[in-house]
């Protein structure tokens, strides 16, 4: 064997290692880095209704995978919680969150395909006499990631009086 058969199988081994090295580094770097990553996209909506003296919390979530792989969902809930605060003159403060409820959302899904997105509805009964602000936290954990969004429903509008209506 010359010198010169050295350096060929030398130089096709070199050439077959880096063709290898590069194909992990390109698969790592573009499939593995790009598509399982979950990538969901939460929203959240809210409002207060009132039916005579009762209020009603609807809440609207929509969870959507953007994402190009299937991506299972652990868990998903839906937390209620009442704004109070007590104005104080020249100071912005942080109103308190009262807790009212806490729900899993999304039971009749585990998992979420490309594309698709899954919209779901729920009423919640609020305490009689209520009459403040309600926030909404929709949390999903896919993955060990968690996804969060958040909605605010202002209290809903008292029903005219009867006499203010005669009046015209």
């Amino acid at each position: 064997m010359t010198i010169k058969d050295i350096v060929d199988v030398l130089s096709k081994a070199i050439t077959a290692l880096a063709t290898i090295l590069a194909g992990g580094w390109a698969y790592y770097r573009f499939v593995k880095g790009r598509v399982f990553h979950p990538r969901l996209t939460l929203t959240a909506n809210a409002q207060q209704l009132r039916a005579e003296t009762t209020t009603y919390l609807l809440s609207t979530i929509e969870l959507s995978n953007v994402g190009l792989s299937r991506i299972d969902i652990k868990a998903a809930t839906l937390r209620v919680c009442s704004l109070s605060a007590e104005a104080i003159p020249g100071i912005a403060v942080l109103p308190n969150r009262v807790w009212l409820d806490t729900s899993r959302v999304i039971l009749a899904h585990t998992w979420i395909e490309s594309g698709e997105v899954i919209k779901e509805q729920t009423l919640l009964t609020l305490p009689l006499g209520h009459r403040s602000s309600v926030v909404i936290d929709f949390r999903v954990v896919s993955q060990g990631v968690s996804f969060a969004a958040t909605a605010i429903a202002q209290p809903a509008p008292t029903e005219p009086s009867t006499e203010a209506s005669e009046g015209n």
